[in-house]
C-alpha cells in the first residue's frame, strides 16, 4: 500500500538571469554520438524500480530509469566531478514539496556504450528521501535521454534494448501500439478510460503504484467507497510527507486494446498528476519509441484481477519493527493492529533485519509471499498473537 511518486516537475520560480525557455532547453538536450547501434542493458528490479548502472567520471553508480523524471546526480557524485553550475532552480516533486538546486553540466555519462556528452542534470540530494536512498546511490536516468532513443524493457530476463532505429526491435507484432504525447518537459502522456471516464495520464516509470490519479479526477468516480489508508505518506525526490491516502477500485481501466480489472487507483489532495507506474512492465514487454510519439505493450501473461492485500504494511523504526499503514475497515484493523504498534515476531521468529534498507526488503518478501502471516504484538506491554489471510479487497 506505499503509495511513492519520484517524477520531479519545474516550478515557476527562476533566479539568476536565465529566461524559463532556456532553462528548459538545457534540461530537455541530451546529445549522443552514437550511431546506428543496438545495445542490451541489464537492470536489476530494486524497490518496485528499474535499476541501471551509469558510468560518471571514473565511477559506476545505480540509476532509476524514469520516463517522467529528470535526469540528475546526487550532491555526492558533484562533490566528487565539480561539474560547472548552470543555473539554480526550484523543483518541486509530485508530493509538492520544494527545493532549490542547482542545474549541472557534465562533460559526459554512459549507460553501457550508450555515451551523452555536455548533458544538463539537476543536483540533488536525496537524504530525507530513505526509500530512495536504499534503491540507488546516484540518480535518475529522465526524460530527455529517454525520448530519443527506442527502449525496450524486458522484464523477465531483466534486460533493457536501446537502439536509435524501431526496425532493430523484432518482437513487435503482436505488440500493442499506443499513441503518445509529449508536454513541454518531455513527460510522455496516453489516453485511458478508469471505468469508462476518460483520463490522460503520464506514464512515470518512477511511480511505483500501477495507477494513481488526481483528487480532481477521483471525483469523477465513487469516493464515497474509497479505501482509507491510515497512517499514510508520499516520498518523493525532495522528501516525505504524512499525508490521508485513498484507493479506488478502478472497475475496467483501458489502454486501447489494454486492459486491466478491478485494480487499485491511489489518489491524495497533493497528486499533481495522473500516472500509469512501473508495475505495468511486470505485464507486459514495453517498448518506447517516443521519438516517433509511440509506445507498444506486448503481453508477458494475464494479469491477475482484482486487489489482495493483508491490510497493513510494516516499517523499521529506531532498532524496531512497526505498523506504518493500516486499510481502514480492514480484517487487520479489526483484528487489533493499529499504526505504530510493535511487532517482535512475524511467522514464529524474532525479526533480525538491522537497519531501514534490509529490513524493507526482508518486509516486502514477507508481505508479498505468502497468503498468510502471524504476527506477534507488543500492545500495552503485553503480548498478542494474531493470524492474518490476505483479504480481496475488490
Amino acid at each position: 500500500m506505499r503509495l511513492l511518486y519520484f517524477s520531479l516537475l519545474f516550478t515557476t520560480m527562476f533566479v539568476h538571469a536565465q529566461k524559463p525557455k532556456e532553462v528548459l532547453n538545457w534540461i530537455n538536450t541530451a546529445q549522443s554520438e552514437n550511431k546506428n547501434f543496438y545495445f542490451e542493458i541489464p537492470f536489476i528490479y530494486r524497490n518496485d524500480e528499474i535499476v541501471i548502472q551509469v558510468r560518471i567520471g571514473n565511477q559506476t553508480y545505480d540509476y532509476i530509469f524514469d520516463t517522467g523524471g529528470y535526469n540528475n546526480i546526487t550532491d555526492a557524485i558533484q562533490e566528487k566531478n565539480n561539474f560547472p553550475i548552470l543555473t539554480k532552480q526550484t523543483v518541486g516533486s509530485s508530493n509538492k514539496i520544494k527545493k532549490e538546486i542547482n542545474i549541472v553540466k557534465l562533460d559526459s555519462l554512459h549507460i553501457g556504450q550508450l555515451s551523452f556528452h555536455d548533458l544538463a542534470a539537476l543536483q540533488m540530494n536525496f537524504d530525507e528521501s530513505p526509500t530512495i536512498k536504499c534503491t540507488i546511490d546516484g540518480g535518475l536516468i529522465g526524460a530527455s535521454i529517454i525520448k530519443n532513443y527506442v527502449w525496450q524493457i524486458d522484464y523477465p530476463r531483466k534486460k533493457i534494448i536501446v537502439t536509435d532505429q524501431i526496425g532493430k526491435i523484432t518482437n513487435l507484432q503482436k505488440a500493442i501500439k499506443v499513441p503518445v504525447t509529449f508536454n513541454n518537459r518531455l513527460m510522455p502522456y496516453i489516453d485511458a478510460k478508469i471505468n469508462g471516464k476518460k483520463e490522460k495520464m503520464m506514464f512515470d516509470l518512477g511511480s511505483t503504484t500501477l495507477f494513481s490519479i488526481t483528487e480532481k479526477s477521483a471525483k469523477k468516480h465513487d469516493t464515497e467507497n474509497a479505501h482509507e489508508i491510515i497512517g499514510g505518506g508520499t516520498e518523493g525526490g525532495n522528501g516525505t510527507i504524512k499525508e490521508s491516502i485513498y484507493v479506488l477500485n478502478s472497475g475496467k481501466v483501458e489502454i486501447k486494446n489494454l486492459y486491466y480489472s478491478n485494480k487499485p487507483v491511489y489518489y491524495t489532495s497533493t497528486n499533481n498528476e495522473s500516472l500509469i507506474g512501473n508495475p505495468i512492465v511486470k505485464d507486459y514487454i514495453v517498448t518506447l519509441n517516443f521519438k516517433d510519439d509511440e509506445m507498444y505493450f506486448l503481453p508477458i501473461e494475464t494479469a491477475d484481477e482484482g486487489w489482495m492485500n493483508y491490510g497493513f504494511t510494516l516499517k523499521y523504526d529506531n532498532g524496531k519493527t512497526k505498523i506504518a499503514t493500516l486499510l481502514k475497515g480492514s480484517t487487520a484493523e479489526k483484528a487489533g493492529l493499529s499504526v505504530e504498534g510493535i511487532i517482535e515476531e512475524i511467522n514464529g521468529k524474532k525479526i533480525d533485519c538491522l537497519d531501514f534498507c534490509e529490513c524493507k526488503k526482508s518486509y516486502s518478501i514477507l508481505l508479498e509471499g505468502k497468503n498468510e502471516i502471524v504476527l506477534q504484538l507488543n500492545k500495552d506491554g503485553k503480548t498478542q498473537q494474531i493470524r492474518l489471510a490476505k483479504q480481496k479487497i475488490f
